[in-house]
């Protein structure tokens, strides 16, 4: 009965919403109001040397499982959409988002240097492309608008490295192997 109950159907969905609101993974809308902040906020880097480790050696990992397989492992930093900076100046929608943008930048700058050490395609989506809040539902997912600049960004870096690697492996003896 409770299985197929439309009320408790509902406060689970209500529930549910209310969680993913309070993690900050619903959708919404980013605020217009976005608010000029002078700097930064200090973060200590070294709070998060664990995590930035433990990242890092995953996305080690994901690159030489993907050349042992024969595939060319393309890493892309992310971007959030409730901080941007417009010339120096920086515009949040509140003191938690101008610090989870900076820790966002501390996991971006872990992922390319391990992208760089592995020889993978390295793209840094985050501090290349110049979105604004407009191209944001919300602080992570983009509008359509927002995903056609995204995606002509990415067309852009990748169309050449594809190439050469595709030359490299028409190419190469051995299909199974990369030169890195």
């Amino acid at each position: 009965m409770i299985n197929n109950s439309a009320l408790i159907r509902l406060i689970r969905i209500i529930r549910g919403s209310i969680r993913a609101t309070n993690i900050r993974v619903a959708y919404g809308s980013v605020s217009s109001s976005l608010r000029q902040y002078g700097h930064y906020p200090k973060i200590d880097p070294p709070q998060y040397r664990r995590q930035l480790s433990d990242y890092g050696a995953r996305a080690k990992r994901l690159s030489d499982l993907s050349f042992e397989r024969g595939a060319l492992p393309v890493f892309i930093s992310q971007r959030r959409g409730d901080a941007f900076l417009r010339g120096d100046a920086l515009f949040a929608t509140d003191r938690k988002a101008v610090r989870f943008r900076q820790v966002q930048n501390l996991y971006n700058q872990e992922l390319l240097r391990i992208c760089r050490l592995s020889k993978a395609v390295c793209i840094d989506l985050a501090s290349k492309i110049e979105l604004s809040e407009a191209d944001f539902f919300d602080r992570i997912h983009t509008t359509p608008a927002g995903s056609d600049k995204i995606a002509a960004f990415l067309f852009e870096r990748l169309d050449g490295a594809v190439r050469a690697q595709l030359l490299d492996w028409k190419t190469n003896s051995n299909p199974g192997t990369t030169k890195r």
